[in-house]
């Protein structure tokens, strides 16, 4: 099923991993040979418009796109969460998987980032950064399967989607668990082309990472199982409609076993399988490390029991067509020209050719297994990272697409057919436009804006529990002002954000103190900060604080007309404080800063809201 089909050769030819026809590559090479002969500079600067100088631009490129101002936007709750988890696990030394805050890759690899450079929003979102603006290279892993034209295009649409782009600037997994599995199978596909049993160890080894990411990383094999099944499907089909027979042709894409490739491939595939299975436990095992026997049992059991707060559906149990229409919202929105030129790529290269590629097919369906799963399986609404699991995996047959309409342009502009240029590259220029303007938008424009939704609604990218609105100075106030302060830092008035009692840490194994969920993603803040925090739920305590800082709710804000900031509001502003207000969330949870004499002298007071990044 994995034979090599770069550019459709003749009618009835097989093609081999060894033997792949590339028209385009040959064209491109005549053209640079008679380049060269012309004009030796024109020569040199074509060295840049193949695949492989070309897909390091893009990734450069897209490492750039992704780091560029990397921690100025504060952090969603979700990020929050489990940044401030991570500050637990390295004051208490203690680490158990916690399905709460997803797999422990984050967690263990910017635990060590953290001890080593110290905590900062830049380093959280580092490694996703990282996994991010390395997608393109998976295009140069399949590129005995696509023309030249086409593995550029999908190098150009991993770098600039703008969900993917978002999402790898966001210290969530979702990217990570992507981006290892679209690795994870392009290292197989390059092991059977290139004839390197090795790379298929490099592919269980990403395999291994992607379960270390997410729980839905269950979902990616029943995924392809039903891609594989699908393309398998067209395969025999297509063999009957050519007067074959597909049971002979079922049996012909089945491994030999007493060939010696399949024995190389077999031995590859059973390092690999160790590979992953240690990747599994070392980053599965509770630390500190007690016993052998009680790693083991924490890696297993402990896991499957965390898993079934996941497994057991009750996250689920939401009504199916409101989730898939938010998808297909999502897709319209931030993805229209990768969905559009999917399923152009798709068909054309599916129906139009001598045989359709699987690679292309595979990745298609994988892509269309997952729109149509994911409305099933999410339990939160609005939840635009899912969208990363459909984008990723429809990235390929969009480059397919991509790629057709630049050469029907370039072609047309050859042969003098000037409508044909020009709508070639209106559509380019279109797709790049549209796709660019969003891209632009979401990540550096208003990347925490509560107005980046489209059709009358709010939020269609930006996730409700992004806070809004500039917070940053008001945080850079506490930041300064709490080494030079004795006592309490910030205090958080109000019952919902009190820890009636708790103290504001709490011990290895245990969870969070009551009002820790509410405040986020302040704990993070102030935790990496080494700031003394402190609640109570009486005004009166609020307004003799010595605390720099008071932070509370608006009233009705949380569905309670007491303990609000209205309540302190005239007291400490008696007292000299100024107040500032920023959204919590997206809206609908003003949160008020109360920021002693000195603390915050940049911040205005009411109301700051600004969600321009600074110059």
């Amino acid at each position: 099923m994995w034979a090599a089909h770069g550019d459709k050769g003749p009618p009835g030819r097989r093609l081999t991993p060894e033997r792949v026809y590339h028209p385009s590559r040959n064209e491109s090479c005549m053209s640079r040979s008679s380049a060269s002969e012309s004009d030796p500079l024109r020569s040199r600067l074509s060295v840049l418009t193949r695949p492989g100088p070309a897909l390091l631009i893009v990734t450069a490129a897209a490492l750039l796109a992704r780091f560029w101002a990397l921690g100025w936007r504060i952090f969603h709750q979700d990020e929050g969460r489990v940044a401030g988890w991570i500050l637990h696990y390295m004051r208490t030394g203690s680490w158990e998987y916690n399905a709460i805050i997803h797999g422990p890759f984050i967690p263990r690899v910017n635990g060590l980032l953290f001890s080593w450079f110290g905590p900062s929003d830049f380093l959280a979102r580092f490694p996703v950064a990282v996994v991010g603006g390395l997608l393109p290279l998976v295009a140069w892993l399949l590129r005995d399967r696509l023309r030249d034209s086409e593995v550029v295009a999908l190098g150009v649409v991993l770098a600039a989607n703008p969900i993917l782009l978002y999402y790898s600037r966001f210290m969530r997994n979702d990217v990570l668990l992507a981006g290892f599995m679209l690795f994870a199978v392009a290292f197989a596909v390059r092991a059977v082309d290139a004839d390197r049993p090795e790379l298929v160890v490099a592919s269980l080894f990403c395999f291994g990472l992607g379960f270390t990411t997410k729980e839905n990383a269950l979902v990616y094999p029943i995924a392809w199982a039903g891609a594989l099944a699908l393309t398998l499907d067209a395969r025999l089909v297509l063999s009957v409609a050519r007067g074959g027979d597909w049971v002979a042709t079922l049996a012909d894409l089945l491994p030999d076993p007493r060939d010696r490739r399949t024995r190389r491939f077999g031995a590859a595939g059973l390092v690999g399988v160790l590979v992953a299975v240690a990747i599994y436990f070392i980053f599965y095992v509770p630390l500190p490390l007690e016993s052998p026997s009680a790693a083991l049992e924490s890696a297993t059991t402990g896991v499957y029991d965390e898993l079934q707060t996941w497994l057991s559906g009750d996250l689920q149990s939401h009504a199916y067509p409101p989730y898939f229409v938010y998808f297909g919202k999502l897709l319209a929105y931030t993805s229209l020209p990768l969905t559009a030129f999917a399923a152009v790529g798709f068909v054309v290269d599916r129906y139009a050719g001598v045989t359709a590629r699987d690679v292309v097919s595979f990745h298609f369906f994988w892509g269309l297994f997952s729109l149509f799963g994911y409305p099933l399986i999410v339990d939160i609404s609005g939840a635009a990272w899912n969208g990363v699991h459909i984008v990723a995996p429809l990235a390929v047959p969009a480059a397919v697409g991509l790629a057709l309409v630049w050469r029907m342009g370039r072609n047309a502009f050859h042969a003098d057919d000037n409508a044909g240029a020009v709508a070639a590259a209106v559509l380019l220029l279109l797709a790049a436009g549209t796709t660019g303007a969003v891209a632009a938008d979401t990540s550096y424009l208003r990347p925490q804006s509560p107005d980046t939704g489209p059709y009358g609604e709010k939020g269609i990218m930006i996730q409700y529990a992004q806070p809004a609105g500039e917070m940053q100075p008001a945080l850079r106030g506490i930041s300064r002002s709490a080494p030079e302060n004795e006592g309490t830092d910030v205090l958080y008035y109000g019952e919902l954000f009190d820890s009636k009692g708790y103290g504001e840490t709490w011990a290895a194994g245990g969870n969070p103190p009551p009002g820790w969920f509410d405040r986020l993603p302040l704990p993070w803040y102030t935790g990496r900060m080494d700031a003394e925090t402190n609640s109570t739920p009486e005004a009166s305590v609020a307004c003799e604080t010595n605390a720099p800082v008071v932070i509370a709710l608006e009233r009705y804000a949380h569905g309670s007309p007491n303990h609000a900031a209205e309540e302190i509001d005239d007291c400490l502003r008696d007292a000299g404080y100024r107040e500032v207000v920023y959204q919590q969330y997206q809206s609908s949870r003003p949160l008020h800063f109360f920021l002693a004499p000195g603390v915050a002298p940049d911040v205005e007071g009411i109301n700051a809201s600004d969600d321009s990044p600074p110059a």
